[in-house]
C-alpha cells in the first residue's frame, strides 16, 4: 500500500491565520446602556407652537374666625408667573456609508438607532437634572419659600461610615425644609450618583444605624446592592446627576 507524501502539503492560509474566515456570532456588542430615571418624575409639557410656555402662579391665602358683625378684611393672593424657554432641538445622528453597510454581514441601523436613543435619553436626563438644581436655588414664585439648598462637607469625605451619615443628614434635612413649605409628601424623588447610592447601602453610619437596616424598617437589601427610600424619598441612581459647575453653560 502506497504512503502518501506528506512533506509538502497545500497551505490555503499558508502561515497567516487573519486569512480564514471569521465566524459571527449573532451578537453586536454595544455601549453599556444609561438608563433615564427623570423622565416620568416630572411634569412635561408639549409646546406645539413658540418659544415659551408661561406657566401662572398663585401664592396662597389664610383663614380666620369671623365675628359676627364685623367687616370681612378679605386676604390678598399673590400672583405671579414661570415662563419656560426651549433650549434647542436636541439630536442625535449618525452616517453609515451605503458600501460598508453591503460589505457587513450583519445589520447595523437597528443597532446604531438603539444608541442613538440612548444618547437622546441620557441628554435628556442630563438637562433635567440640571434644572432641578437650578430649581434648588431659585427664588419662590408668588411669595412662596425659596428652593432649599444643604451644605455638609461630609458628603465629599472618602470614608463609607462618615459618607452615609452625611446623606442620611441632608436628606432629613431636605425632608423637613420641605415639611415647613408644605411640600406634598408623596412622590418625593431623590437621584444620587453610583458612589453615594451605594455608600448609602453599605455604609454603618456611627450611630450604628443603616440605611437598609431591617431592625429600624429600612427598605432595600445589600444582597442585591438597593435601597428603596429613606426620609420619605424614593432613592434612584443615575450617572448623569452633575459633577461639575456648569452655571455658564
Amino acid at each position: 500500500m502506497a504512503v502518501p507524501n506528506v512533506d509538502n502539503p497545500s497551505r490555503p492560509l499558508k502561515s497567516d491565520l487573519s486569512l480564514a474566515i471569521k465566524v459571527f456570532a449573532g451578537e453586536v456588542l454595544t455601549t453599556f446602556e444609561t438608563s433615564n430615571v427623570t423622565l416620568d418624575k416630572h411634569f412635561v409639557k408639549t409646546i406645539q407652537h413658540g418659544r415659551t410656555a408661561q406657566f401662572p402662579a398663585t401664592g396662597i391665602t389664610t383663614a380666620a374666625l369671623h365675628t359676627p358683625g364685623a367687616y370681612l378684611t378679605p386676604g390678598a393672593i399673590l400672583s405671579d408667573e414661570k415662563t419656560v424657554t426651549i433650549d434647542g432641538l436636541l439630536l442625535a445622528s449618525t452616517f453609515i456609508a451605503d458600501i460598508d453597510e453591503a460589505m457587513s454581514h450583519y445589520e447595523t441601523r437597528s443597532i446604531y438607532a438603539e444608541e442613538l436613543g440612548r444618547a437622546l435619553a441620557m441628554e435628556f436626563d442630563k438637562h433635567v437634572l440640571q434644572e432641578i438644581l437650578l430649581g434648588a436655588r431659585a427664588s419662590g414664585l408668588a411669595g412662596q419659600p425659596n428652593g432649599t439648598v444643604v451644605t455638609d462637607a461630609n458628603l465629599g469625605s472618602t470614608t463609607l461610615a462618615t459618607k452615609a451619615d452625611a446623606f442620611v443628614k441632608a436628606l432629613f434635612a431636605v425632608a423637613a425644609s420641605w415639611d415647613a413649605a408644605n411640600v406634598p409628601a408623596s412622590p418625593r424623588y431623590v437621584a444620587l450618583k453610583p458612589s453615594e447610592y451605594y455608600a448609602l447601602v453599605q455604609g454603618i453610619q456611627t450611630n450604628g444605624f443603616s440605611a437598609i437596616h431591617k431592625d429600624y424598617g429600612g427598605q432595600g437589601s445589600i444582597a442585591t446592592g438597593k435601597i428603596l427610600n429613606l426620609a420619605g424619598f424614593d432613592i434612584l441612581m443615575s450617572n448623569n446627576v452633575p459633577t461639575t459647575d456648569l452655571s455658564g453653560d
